[in-house]
């Protein structure tokens, strides 16, 4: 892999079309004077993304050695399924050098928590109780599946909405070493010191995605009600239910997105693909993304690099390219 130098990284987040093989169309976050806003960690320089409706750390390692550190919990990370940690992943090639293909350098992604923020911005505005018992599931879940973050601190800790904690930068991550005591004992020190004393939060007596759990008993994972099924995760993996939690589709997705209007994303150790309510695929799981517009019928689908689009039906209307095609345009159906 080749490291480009900083700068290089720096120019490229002002024309991401321009430099990125798949973040092309991201908006990186700017200050209030319109700069690109770029921090320095030990291993990496990142700065945050919004990407197709969601926010992103976007990292750039300062050394060949900075992503073979991480190379394991990426690997890792994209088997395991899991409500507690955010996805992190690293794109190959994803910033061309001089606009050459050719030249290209490995980034680091990793997916923000929705509407969360980090815990030394906002721990005043949580009662005191609610953080700590947060931190207490957290330390909980993450030891249940053995992952040890290693950089506990608020920081490196964002609450949702909920009151929920959930870690980010795992670049010091590890599964099955490590120990994050003294990290807990100084995240529960921070909500003692900083949280907004007791009481329970008006907005949330708690997250919706806990709701249904209640409702839908012996599953490792339980979401909302979608499309009149729920999506549930067991040993085998990720599968359906419906309302009275009776078998829909057998669990036995790596991951899998909500149904909406009869359709739902779901990941294999093939590739990514689309099942209808039946379990039955509409679009083959041999591809790298698959991304269901429900107001359209549409889907992307990228292969090797390059995208296309497809039909309510998985039906390909258009050649595949490097270019990300818009939905507006022409899908020719056979």
């Amino acid at each position: 892999m080749t490291v480009p130098t900083l700068y290089q990284f720096s120019e490229a987040l002002q024309a991401p079309d321009l430099f990125f093989r798949t973040l092309g169309d991201c908006r990186p976050l700017r200050d209030e004077a319109g700069e690109v806003r770029l921090v320095r960690t030990s291993r990496f320089a990142e700065t945050e993304i919004e990407w197709r409706g969601a926010r992103y750390l976007l990292c750039f390692p300062l050394s060949t050695a900075a992503l073979e550190s991480v190379e394991r919990t990426a690997a890792r990370l994209g088997r395991l399924r899991t409500e507690l940690l955010t996805p992190y992943l690293i794109l190959r090639g994803e910033l061309s050098l001089a606009g050459d293909p050719a030249r290209g350098c490995d980034l680091l992604l990793h997916r923000l928590p929705d509407g969360g923020r980090p815990l030394d911005r906002c721990a005043a505005e949580f009662p005191t109780d609610v953080l700590l018992a947060s931190i207490d599931r957290l330390e909980k879940g993450l030891a249940a599946i053995g992952f040890s973050h290693n950089n506990l601190k608020p920081e490196n800790t964002y609450v949702h909405p909920s009151g929920e904690l959930v870690p980010v930068r795992y670049h010091f991550a590890r599964f099955g070493s490590g120990d994050d005591a003294e990290g807990f004992a100084s995240l529960r020190r921070y909500a003692v010191e900083q949280g907004g004393g007791t009481g329970s939060l008006l907005c949330d007596a708690a997250p919706a995605e806990y709701l249904t759990g209640s409702r839908f008993p012996g599953h490792l994972y339980v979401g909302e009600i979608s499309d009149q099924l729920v999506r549930i995760a067991d040993r085998e993996g990720y599968g359906f239910v419906d309302t009275e939690n009776r078998p829909v589709i057998a669990p036995q997705f790596l991951w899998a997105a909500d149904f909406r209007e009869g359709r739902a994303e779901v990941q294999t150790p093939t590739g990514m693909g689309l099942i209808d309510k039946r379990g039955r695929y509409v679009i083959p799981p041999h591809y790298e993304i698959v991304e269901f517009n429900p107001f359209t019928g549409c889907s992307r689908l990228r292969s090797g690099g390059l995208w296309a689009l497809a039909d309510y039906d998985g039906r390909i209307g258009t050649p595949f390219t490097e270019r990300y095609i818009e939905e507006n345009e022409y899908i020719e159906t056979k």
